[in-house]
């Protein structure tokens, strides 16, 4: 399937964010993201990191249940700066 777009979503705090991210990346914590708009069609690709993989984790875990159906880890949910 080609992907129209990619989303890259950081879910760590905005403290977080701010300290340095990945370019295009946009923030919703792992704490927001069960109530959060997500501005992507369901079918599109949404790749999600954190600091160390375990909150991108539960939040590929919260968006399927929202039915997104295209959730990845990017990097192996880690970001390094």
């Amino acid at each position: 399937m080609v992907y129209l777009l990619t989303m890259i979503i950081d879910v760590r705090t905005e403290e977080e964010f701010n300290d340095g991210h990945v370019d295009g990346a946009i923030n919703i914590s792992v704490a927001e993201m069960a109530s959060a708009k997500i501005p992507i069609d369901f079918e599109e690709k949404i790749e999600v990191y954190c600091a160390s993989g375990s909150r991108a984790m539960a939040a590929k875990e919260i968006l399927e249940k929202r039915g997104f159906m295209n959730v990845d880890l990017y990097n192996d949910g880690k970001f390094k700066n």
